[in-house]
């Protein structure tokens, strides 16, 4: 059996870990394809700003949510008040995947009692600080020179490259995939060198691609390259360096070496309980891959144990879901292996249970979507 991946765009999961630097922090809390994505966006609202003499500021934030309960009466009375100008309806709003772009014209704006927990793009405006201002914010407030080639020319470029990536994932055509995937990578080593957040996540998507074209001596070496700039710039003990080290056991078992893989999925583990804790679907998906791992390996009691934490955390978090009902059913292969037949029947018939009620409930809604239709 070959496994493949799905490639997410947003698939790393944000952490809100202490760090030894501030540095070190928004790396980890925001080191994604999405937050690369909403700042490529950002980056070419700067420069159609620059080139209109306008003046405001881009805020690309995650915590929107938070700002909803700001008094507007509180702080500043000032038009130029940060919380009166998010409601404002000409003020710009923009979703991309968790993050929301708020884009404000204005010459100055007034941040007051406000945490933004993502990045303030500054164009040629004054900005003022009032109340209990973010400290980490406060000290990044300083300007910059904006190099257009760098800001503005090689986000766009790599946007177009991402997008055409994306177009060939949809079409599985993994060989332009690849080129494209390429072309990315070549961009951020001659911009920014080999110990680069994004140049970690782009050999891992190789590795990705090349795991599905069966090319599992590739995919292992772009996953090593990966999992080395990740440690060497966040150390081991990160939720990213997680996901590539278990990009890295599926390559090394889809290339028949289990126990390889296995003691890669054993550390993936170990990290995804100390940082997400033992009720987290990424650590009930590590469980159910580890159960199939030691299967291979012969060792039923520990492939049972394994299958057994995942169905538990995720009947905690999912309830009667499809992916309950296949956890129920990978319990019972476990069971139906070492011959244990009385209990592999009563697992395969409880996932039969929950199948049948999602099979009924999809049939219910069609019923019903047909008879709203007649109305």
């Amino acid at each position: 059996m070959k496994l493949k991946l799905k490639i997410l765009t947003d698939a790393i999961e944000k952490e809100n870990m202490k760090s030894k630097s501030k540095k070190m922090s928004d790396a980890k809390r925001h080191w994604s394809i999405a937050w690369t994505t909403v700042n490529w966006t950002a980056a070419i609202k700067v420069e159609q700003m620059l080139r209109k003499h306008e003046q405001g500021l881009i805020v690309i934030a995650n915590n929107t949510h938070e700002w909803k309960h700001l008094n507007v009466n509180k702080g500043s009375d000032s038009d130029c008040s940060f919380r009166k100008l998010i409601n404002d309806k000409s003020v710009v709003i923009k979703k991309k995947e968790d993050y929301l772009i708020y884009v404000i014209i204005k010459k100055m704006i007034i941040l007051d009692d406000v945490t933004i927990n993502g990045n303030v793009y500054a164009v040629d405006c004054d900005i003022r600080c009032q109340g209990q201002i973010d400290e980490q914010l406060r000290s990044s407030l300083a300007p910059i020179q904006w190099n257009t080639k760098m800001h503005y020319h090689i986000p766009l470029q790599l946007q177009n490259l991402q997008h055409k990536k994306q177009e060939s994932l949809i079409a599985e055509l993994f060989d332009e995939a690849i080129v494209y995937s390429q072309q990315f990578l070549q961009i951020y080593l001659d911009s920014f060198g080999f110990a680069f957040p994004l140049v970690a996540d782009t050999y891992d998507c190789l590795g990705v691609l090349f795991n599905n074209k069966g090319q599992y001596d590739q995919a292992i070496e772009c996953h090593e390259k990966a999992l080395k700039i990740t440690t060497d710039i966040l150390g081991t003990d990160n939720t990213f360096a997680a996901a590539i080290d278990a990009n890295l056991g599926l390559a090394y078992y889809n290339r028949g070496e289990a126990d390889t893989a296995a003691e890669h999925y054993e550390k993936v583990l170990q990290i995804r309980l100390d940082i997400l804790g033992s009720n987290h679907l990424d650590v009930a998906d590590t469980y159910s891959f580890l159960g199939f791992l030691c299967e291979d390996l012969a060792r039923y009691t520990q492939s049972i144990e394994c299958h057994e934490k995942a169905l538990m955390i995720r009947k905690a978090i999912l309830g009667h879901d499809k992916i309950v009902g296949d956890s129920i059913w990978d319990l019972g292969r476990a069971y139906e292996v070492i011959n244990r037949t009385d209990k592999a029947d009563e697992y395969f018939n409880e996932a039969w249970k929950i199948y049948k009620q999602i099979i009924q409930q999809k049939q219910d809604k069609k019923l019903l979507s047909c008879e709203l239709k007649k109305i």
